[in-house]
């Protein structure tokens, strides 16, 4: 567990600084934000076969080869599928978060973040604070995407797995609905793994 969590601190830093870059103008060209993104979903789908494996460890031992193989968020709640009318509130949760997590409200930023295992956002414990330490770093470039990201400037559509994929500047963020009808960012499954 406690692996999982210092990777979603990693993971979430990781997508939020990338997501960050693309959204003022970096990123796509650039070797460096090239070489993050990769580093970013490595340590994503690490995270989330991670995630299936401890989550599964609790029940019984045949699940755990299963799960290795699974998306975390269907091995704890169920997701529920977006529709073509969640695209323009999942752009509007991205802006939202940078807003928040740039003003320095990492609660509220974090609380915009999935977690699998309520199906909802993170509202306190140990995923929230591993959240907001994955956050802490990149307060910087937090601010300056806050600053100047707009809906308009993200792309959204609707994946075959009933995800929001938000473009922004070749980065892709997935936003997941959850089990309360809410959007939110799901930073583990950025890989789609």
């Amino acid at each position: 567990m406690k692996r999982t969590i210092t990777r979603l601190a990693t993971v979430s830093g990781a997508a939020a600084l990338s997501l960050s870059l693309a959204a003022c103008g970096g990123g796509g060209d650039s070797a460096d934000t090239a070489e993050g993104t990769t580093e970013a979903a490595t340590t994503t789908e690490a995270a989330t076969t991670e995630a299936a494996t401890t989550t599964e460890d609790a029940t019984t031992e045949a699940a755990t080869t299963e799960a290795a193989t699974t998306d975390a968020a269907t091995t704890d709640a169920a997701p529920v599928s977006a529709s073509e009318a969640d695209l323009e509130p999942a752009k509007q949760r991205v802006v939202d978060f940078y807003k928040s997590a740039g003003g320095g409200d990492l609660d509220t930023a974090c609380g915009m973040v999935y977690d699998s295992s309520t199906g909802t956002g993170m509202s306190s414990g140990t995923m929230l604070d591993a959240c907001k330490q994955g956050l802490e770093p990149q307060m910087e470039t937090l601010k300056a995407a806050g600053d100047v990201i707009t809906p308009d400037l993200l792309e959204a559509e609707v994946g075959a797995d009933g995800v929001i994929n938000i473009n922004a500047g070749g980065t892709t963020v997935p936003v997941r609905k959850g089990a309360d009808g809410q959007l939110y960012i799901d930073f583990l499954a950025a890989t789609g793994g």
